[in-house]
């Protein structure tokens, strides 16, 4: 079969662009100046992509990652304007009613411990203010209580005027409640100015130059609600800790064998407190105590083992290592 003459032409045209060493690729539409279209025809010499692909890559020099250094941001502590609310108002003629007690519950202050320890406590701080403070402190030392009584109690004890007060208190759920700011001086330790009155060991009752000064002064305290001790035979446990929420202590101390049980969630909170306060101030481990140490008091008793393992039922290791 004859081909047909324009078939031979077709085959014609092929042969002279294959041996030309090219082939037509598909029309681009380019734009130029942004405005004009015109249609171009690009040749692309086959013979020349095997050695260009073969060609290595040239090395990339990849500039290192600079992780920038945080410089922690020293602590600042607030400002007493912020605290102007709690003073005008505690400046004003203070009434143990209920009344006043509901007034003085609306007003606030910002809390001292910091947002990182607040995200690692069972829930956030609640401030419930009191009016029992001076001006002055300058903390070195933790003091450590417990309330003899509910929450409620406590909280109600430190808003009657002219009463004691504490800068925490920690429920037995963990919850903390800020009482006092810490620049001010709570009510919790006292000397009532004689040197005499608080115990002759008293580490917070002298300045570096010997002489008297009251421990409430350069003191944080902080009270955990509990019993302290108590007699097993009337005792209910207000919580579902094991050993009917009772600690017995071998060595009686203070004369007493059986005392409340501090759970361990409360533990807890402590423990993130007193960490968080020790940075804030600069306070070392060892200046944390009871209130046993500078009064002739029993609180927080042998049930709040600080540093040492305790000796009773149940068995415990130092809350702080």
């Amino acid at each position: 079969m004859v081909p047909h003459p324009l078939v031979l032409a077709i085959g014609f045209f092929i042969m002279v662009g294959v041996t030309q060493g090219g082939v037509h690729a598909e029309p681009q539409l380019l734009i130029q100046n942004n405005s004009e279209i015109t249609q171009h025809t690009e040749i692309v010499d086959i013979t020349k992509m095997g050695s260009a692909a073969s060609e290595p890559m040239p090395d990339i020099e990849i500039s290192p990652t600079i992780v920038p250094t945080e410089t922690p941001t020293p602590w600042i502590p607030n400002s007493l304007s912020e605290y102007q609310n709690l003073v005008e108002f505690c400046k004003r003629s203070q009434v143990d009613s209920d009344q006043w007690r509901h007034a003085l519950n609306q007003v606030t202050f910002p809390s001292d411990i910091s947002d990182e320890a607040q995200k690692r406590l069972p829930d956030r701080v609640d401030i419930r203010p009191s009016c029992n403070f001076d001006f002055q402190n300058q903390p070195r030392a933790i003091v450590l209580h417990y309330t003899e009584g509910s929450l409620e109690a406590t909280i109600a004890t430190f808003q009657q005027p002219h009463n004691s007060s504490a800068h925490y208190v920690i429920d037995r759920d963990g919850k903390v409640y800020q009482v006092i700011p810490e620049q001010f001086a709570a009510y919790h330790v006292n000397c009532y100015g004689n040197r005499n009155l608080c115990i002759p060991s008293c580490p917070v009752c002298t300045n570096p130059d010997g002489s008297f000064v009251e421990p409430r002064s350069q003191t944080i305290g902080i009270e955990l609600v509990n019993l302290g001790h108590v007699d097993p035979r009337y005792y209910i446990s207000p919580t579902s800790s094991a050993n009917g929420g009772l600690f017995e202590d071998y060595n009686n101390s203070f004369g007493y064998r059986f005392w409340e049980e501090y759970p361990q969630v409360q533990i807890h909170s402590l423990q993130i407190l007193v960490e968080d306060i020790c940075s804030r101030w600069n306070i070392p481990l060892d200046m944390v105590m009871g209130h046993s140490r500078i009064n002739n008091n029993v609180d927080p008793g042998p049930a709040l083992n600080l540093f040492w393992p305790r000796y009773g039922n149940p068995m415990r290791p130092s809350i702080f290592q």
